[in-house]
């Protein structure tokens, strides 16, 4: 019996694009590994555990180089949003 062959969607041109808060420890960098192998490219947002971000940003990128953007903010006040945003738009670092 003949297979009927599958039709492959192409991958986009562009990879997919994720924030993660909190993504120097714990929960928040397990998640970004995560999509990170899944092939997405990152914005990571970090508060205060600068070492902990730029080892997990060196890690990321010695794999993609060019897929991890990092951003720290403190977020606890909503007013910042805006900032964060206007970051993200502009691709700053």
């Amino acid at each position: 019996m003949a297979r009927t062959p599958q039709r492959v969607s192409p991958m986009p041109a562009t990879p997919p694009v994720a924030l993660v808060t909190g993504s120097a420890r714990r929960i928040g960098a397990a998640i970004a590994r995560r999509l990170h192998a899944e092939g997405y490219d990152l914005a990571l947002h970090y508060r205060g555990a600068a070492a902990e971000m730029q080892a997990l940003a060196i890690e990321l990128e010695s794999t993609r180089p060019g897929s991890v953007l990092t951003l720290q903010a403190d977020l606890s006040e909503f007013d910042r949003l805006p900032v964060v945003a206007q970051h993200l738009g502009d691709g700053a670092a």
